[in-house]
């Protein structure tokens, strides 16, 4: 690995102990982190939501943009991160608590989740007949 030293690797791991350590303490008090935690989700993820999320991260460690941990995770496990995104900063960052709770086996942005289901959903529709324009 270049450039990796022992220094960096433990700052990424700290980076990453801390940030799961952070989601598992606070997961009553944000809103975003119960409806996360929560299997089905009994209600829906928000922009405002999502935003108080956001926040309250920052606030607490600067370095908890969605930028850092998906870099550090990439970092850590090469193997089960696939790509950055270079769409909103919301969706990425439920692919990354999501990972981080280990409820996906692999961290991908969220656009990506969402166009593989939904060419599932498609190839499903054209199995049973029914097609679609675009």
């Amino acid at each position: 690995m270049r450039g990796w030293t022992e220094k960096s690797h433990a700052k990424t791991l700290n980076l990453l102990k801390s940030f799961r350590a952070y989601i598992e303490q606070h997961q009553a008090e944000i809103t975003a982190l119960q409806i996360l935690y929560s299997r089905p989700y009994r209600q829906r993820l928000t922009e405002p939501l999502l935003k108080e999320l956001e926040t309250k991260l920052r606030s607490n460690h600067a370095a908890w943009t969605e930028d850092r941990p998906w870099d550090a995770f990439a970092q850590a496990n090469p193997g089960k991160v696939k790509g950055r995104s270079q769409a909103g900063r919301f969706a990425d960052l439920v692919a990354l608590v999501r990972f981080t709770l280990e409820q996906q086996p692999v961290l991908k942005p969220f656009a990506d989740s969402v166009q593989e289901r939904f060419s599932e959903w498609l190839m499903d529709k054209a199995k049973n007949g029914i097609t679609f324009e675009p």
